[in-house]
């Protein structure tokens, strides 16, 4: 369903929760949860990328010693 999300929100049209969810056929809030989901991975994602890139930045994992 999250691949079905984003393939509908990466159009060019401007969605809402609710154009999102008729889109996929879920409830408001279900969808509502999917994007959360989807956007946890990203901020996720973008934090790992940026403490490969700086490991001795603000986004490196602390020394477990």
């Amino acid at each position: 369903m999250q691949l079905a999300a984003l393939y509908a929100a990466a159009g060019p049209a401007m969605l809402t929760v609710a154009d999102l969810a008729e889109q996929l056929g879920r409830s408001p809030s279900a969808t509502s949860r999917i994007v959360s989901g989807l956007v946890r991975a990203s901020v996720d994602e973008a934090l790992l990328i940026a403490a490969r890139q700086d490991p001795d930045g603000p986004f490196a994992e602390e020394d477990p010693r």
